[in-house]
């Protein structure tokens, strides 16, 4: 099985709520295509929802969003990668919140040399006290979201910044439910 990442972008804020129970009527299309929900990011603004899934491909997710009420801005494979160093791994008992921060490239990234550049930075991530979870990185390795556990959203932007790795967008988020990695 794959991990199939979709992202989700409304145009008025919504609930998790609201979204979950649109998703949960039509549940049963996930299992015809055999695809599992695994877990949610849902920004604390209400705007933004990353939705991870276990799946054959993303063609099967693809086939099961199209039949189910809510808005898909993309949907692709990836592969995850956690914390280089052990002591980081799980940051669930870290004070803060949960951080997403979206990256796009031209080309495709090096993921080995994008995590040299920010474990090179690791005293500036120390300093704004902002802790590197796990990332998804498509496929073509042109997409990624990464997780980080942080006291907010401006700290991870300001560490991001200072270390120089590319950034599109930064948001707080709940998690729901676990979400594989």
């Amino acid at each position: 099985m794959a991990v199939v990442i979709v992202e989700r972008a409304f145009a008025e804020p919504e609930t998790f709520e609201a979204i979950n129970a649109r998703g949960d009527r039509g549940s049963w299309r996930y299992e015809l295509y055999g695809t599992r929900f695994a877990g949610a990011y849902f920004a604390a603004d209400g705007r933004r929802m990353i939705c991870t899934y276990e799946a054959p491909d993303a063609e099967s997710v693809r086939m099961a969003q199209r039949r189910v009420d809510l808005p898909v801005s993309r949907v692709w494979s990836a592969t995850c990668h956690h914390a280089s160093e052990p002591a980081a791994a799980d940051v669930t008992d870290v004070a803060g919140t949960d951080v997403l921060v979206e990256r796009g490239f031209e080309t495709a990234v090096d993921i080995d040399a994008l995590q040299a550049r920010e474990d090179a930075g690791r005293s500036c991530l120390d300093l704004h006290r902002v802790h590197f979870h796990h990332s998804y990185l498509a496929l073509d390795r042109k997409r990624m979201l990464c997780l980080y556990r942080a006291p907010d959203a401006e700290s991870v932007r300001i560490a991001q910044r200072q270390i120089d790795i590319p950034v599109d967008r930064v948001w707080s988020a709940r998690r729901h439910e676990p979400v594989p990695c």
